[in-house]
């Protein structure tokens, strides 16, 4: 059996574009620019099963739906996780396996 992963897809987020890729040098103010228009991204929260000969492996869990109450409060200001919901949370599916691929829209 090869080694493969596969995705899954647990919510999005939203973020400014200079936070994930800080210090962008077209985002980032400087002396030398101190306007500037931001970018408000929005992407894929991801979790990663490894299907490998020894066994299944999670990489990650995605955002807990507590989010809101775990999270330090700068936080909640800076990242928008309105749709990271119950249904989406890991803890919400059935357990992986490869008959239950279907679980993930973004596996194959």
């Amino acid at each position: 059996m090869a080694v493969r992963m596969r995705p899954l897809e647990l919510g999005w987020l939203g973020v400014d574009h200079e936070l994930i890729v800080f210090p962008h040098p077209e985002l980032i103010l400087n002396v030398n620019r101190r306007t500037g228009q931001k970018h408000w991204l929005r992407g894929p929260i991801l979790s990663y099963v490894i299907e490998h000969p020894d066994g299944l492996l999670l990489w990650d869990t995605g955002v807990s739906t507590e989010w809101p109450t775990e999270w330090l409060a700068p936080w909640l200001h800076l990242i928008d996780l309105n749709e990271v919901t119950p249904e989406v949370c890991l803890l919400s599916r059935p357990p992986w396996s490869p008959a239950t691929r279907s679980s993930c829209a973004a596996c194959g």
